[in-house]
């Protein structure tokens, strides 16, 4: 994590979400302001909301960090886990690379799969 997100993330646990949390029971980090978990349609309205053209979906920012990552030289394998793939292939249909790219990361790598 960067050091900008992670200072918003902190600035965010210290200020906002103290205001709102209404039980220690809540685990989420991101809440909202009635002090419950944000489910996939209050993000996808937040996103709708932020977003400039109609193509932006709650799984646009995922495809763009997981792309950046590969493109950086993150590890396929890293990233097909913090995504919950079950194989490279998912992960690389998900990152809309190009083979180049691609094949940076797998030859950073002998596997093809885990579980």
């Amino acid at each position: 994590m960067g050091k900008i997100a992670r200072e918003s993330i902190e600035l965010y646990l210290a200020k906002s979400r103290t205001k709102w949390i209404k039980t220690a029971k809540e685990k989420a980090l991101f809440i909202s302001e009635r002090g419950k978990r944000l489910s996939a349609g209050m993000i996808n309205e937040i996103i709708k909301h932020y977003a400039d053209n109609n193509r932006i979906s709650p799984h646009s920012p995922r495809h763009a960090c997981a792309t950046h990552m590969l493109k950086r030289g993150a590890d396929i394998i890293h990233i097909q886990m913090l995504l919950g793939h079950n194989s490279p292939k998912t992960t690389e249909i998900y990152t809309k690379l190009f083979p180049n790219d691609l094949k940076v990361g797998y030859n950073k790598i002998n596997i093809r799969s885990f579980k």
